[in-house]
């Protein structure tokens, strides 16, 4: 597979709505994977931008009603201009404000990746799973929605994160991940489960949100077809836990330590270097 190769040569632009805290990490590890990162936060910058866009990041880590209302407006617009749109549903399993606006999003537009924690995805899968017992007892049969602790944005893992991450890409009809110790990542019809990374990246602010915009870069330097949607974003998350890895034994090299500060350094230089032998290896 060559996916690294092919992004840095095709330096898709990739337009980013996301959390104010996060905006800069965001940038600066989309450019160093090789793609062009551009922040947006009103629908007439939209207009001028999406159309040279292969890319659209929704994350809803810091959001009032009217960034809701700006993310509708967003994800319809893309989907008129068959921009793929990654979704990031922040802290949806805090509360009913969160839950909806990913709701909302995921089942009156079209979403072509869902990227959330262990408890974000167990939240959705819940929520679906109730409407659709309620609306019709017998369509639910044969899924069980899980449970996860939740503390704000943070999860614990889960057992089953592949099998997770499955029930959601059938409910919702969207390829979807589940990220944790163990990450998932099903469409439906194929599923992997793969244990990689550094426990350091839970520590950084923003891994988990630049992860989104990562993604989204693979995903939109491919065709658009459900098997290289799948295999794309399977490589990109395999690269990002891979380089988390990388930047661990660096810090190990250099500082003789592993410490928040030295590792997002290092992080930003590992997906700068990450090559697709380092994936392939």
């Amino acid at each position: 597979m060559s996916y690294i190769k092919l992004l840095r040569e095709q330096n898709p632009l990739v337009i980013c709505l996301t959390n104010d805290v996060v905006k800069n990490f965001t940038a600066n590890g989309l450019l160093a994977v090789g793609a062009s990162p551009a922040m947006s936060s009103c629908i007439e910058d939209l207009e001028d931008l999406l159309p040279y866009a292969k890319a659209l990041l929704v994350n809803i880590g810091t959001v009032n009603p009217e960034l809701a209302a700006f993310y509708k407006k967003a994800v319809a617009l893309a989907n008129k201009l068959n921009v793929p749109v990654v979704l990031d549903p922040v802290a949806c399993s805090a509360g009913a404000f969160r839950k909806q606006i990913a709701m909302n999003l995921l089942e009156q537009h079209t979403i072509i990746l869902l990227r959330g924690n262990a408890g974000e995805i167990a939240a959705l899968v819940s929520e679906k799973f109730s409407k659709l017992k309620t609306d019709n007892p017998a369509t639910g049969d044969g899924l069980e929605a899980q449970t996860v602790a939740t503390k704000g944005v943070d999860s614990e893992g889960v057992a089953n994160p592949g099998k997770l991450a499955e029930q959601c890409a059938k409910l919702f009809g969207v390829t979807s991940i589940a990220t944790g110790p163990v990450d998932g990542i099903s469409n439906g019809n194929r599923t992997v489960e793969f244990e990689h990374g550094s426990s350091m990246m839970p520590l950084i602010v923003g891994t988990g949100c630049l992860l989104g915009g990562f993604l989204g870069a693979f995903i939109g330097s491919t065709q658009l077809q459900d098997d290289e949607i799948f295999n794309s974003a399977l490589w990109g998350l395999k690269a990002y836990s891979i380089a988390g890895e990388m930047a661990e034994t660096e810090c190990q090299h250099l500082y003789n330590k592993v410490e928040p500060g030295s590792f997002q350094i290092e992080f930003l230089n590992a997906l700068y270097r990450i090559q697709d032998s380092d994936v392939e290896a």
